[in-house]
């Protein structure tokens, strides 16, 4: 029997996705309906039996262009160094997939300083002076948004759907306090050991850096292997505002990946 997500319990939903192979984050009742209070029709289905959920299929419409890729990076879960097995386009087609950056968490911290862009340096260890950083709330981050109203802003189902992915432990959030101030944090997605960096805000741009380091420190704790900082400038598709934030991550992640996606928009 085939029945609409609104009918299946969404901790059942949950539950088959962990159990799957081939599940994801993006594929959580949690995250789908943060998509569908986002405006998206959810066409969500799941197929039953006498016994329970034995089939999925997360649907939701339309789909930005700018939407996280409903899959996970690892082959097997497994990072696989530096390039996936797909083969890379000797030319580039940006309609069949992109390049994106992924920082290998395993390696040791030293290396993993000495790789990011040496003019991140400073900021960072002077952000270290100045702030706490670590993990906050994600009424913190609710915070920091609404401090900020001529920016995007995120629905209160939207946050509440936050909130669960933060309950079920698919989210950590680093800020960085001064005082009782928070002055910038930003969210990072996991599941089975792969990290993905979300969203954030800021108040002190310059303390950004520092905290996608002090996250590269911390994520290993939680078992995650591999963390994805974002996908590389397409000069055919983005714009400016997209080309300064892809090289920003750029100075994250020297490793890049090509992520294939089968020619789907």
């Amino acid at each position: 029997m085939i029945v609409r997500r609104a009918e299946v319990n969404p901790r059942l939903w949950d539950e088959f996705v962990a159990k799957s192979p081939d599940g994801w984050i993006w594929h959580t009742a949690s995250w789908l309906d943060y998509l569908a209070a986002s405006g998206r029709r959810d066409d969500s289905v799941a197929e039953v039996d006498a016994h329970g959920i034995i089939g999925l299929c997360p649907a939701l419409l339309p789909v930005p262009a700018d939407d996280p890729l409903p899959a996970p990076l690892g082959e097997g879960w497994t990072p696989s160094w530096p390039t996936r097995k797909q083969p890379t386009p000797t030319r580039l087609d940006y309609s069949t997939g992109f390049y994106t950056r992924v920082v290998d968490l395993t390696r040791p911290p030293a290396d993993l300083w000495r790789e990011i862009r040496r003019s991140y340096h400073s900021p960072i260890r002077r952000a270290g002076e100045r702030y706490v950083i670590g993990e906050v709330s994600v009424a913190t981050l609710a915070s920091l948004y609404a401090q900020q109203p001529d920016l995007p802003q995120l629905k209160p189902l939207q946050w509440r759907c936050i909130e669960r992915l933060y309950h079920d432990g698919h989210l950590r959030i680093y800020g960085a306090t001064a005082g009782q101030c928070c002055e910038a944090a930003i969210a990072i997605y996991t599941m089975r050991g792969w990290g993905y960096y979300g969203h954030g805000r800021s108040l002190t741009p310059s303390v950004t850096p520092a905290l996608h380091w002090a996250a590269m420190q911390d994520l290993p704790r939680y078992g995650v292997r591999a963390y994805e900082v974002g996908w590389e400038y397409r000069p055919e598709v983005d714009d400016e505002k997209a080309k300064q934030i892809a090289f920003f991550k750029s100075g994250l992640a020297p490793t890049r990946w090509w992520i294939a996606t089968n020619g789907l928009p």
